[in-house]
């Protein structure tokens, strides 16, 4: 019944982690450089997410995507 229960807790914790929103991860993020990077509009997960723009060292860009994929 114990080994039910932790491999229930590991796959939430690891389902939860995985599904983290993009914009709260975002904003948990420390920021260095004040206006070196600036994303606005975020949705998707923190691994394959989306913007709708962003200031990227004072370069305007818009439709940013990323995926994370680390595995080749």
């Amino acid at each position: 019944m114990t080994r039910y229960l932790l491999a229930f807790l590991l796959l939430f914790a690891f389902f939860l982690v995985y599904h983290f929103p993009a914009q709260l991860a975002w904003s948990l993020l420390p920021k260095e450089g004040v206006d070196a990077v600036r994303l606005y509009g975020i949705s998707g997960s923190w691994h394959s997410g989306h913007a709708t723009s962003a200031r990227l060292q004072g370069v305007a860009v818009h439709d940013l995507s990323w995926k994370l994929r680390p595995l080749p």
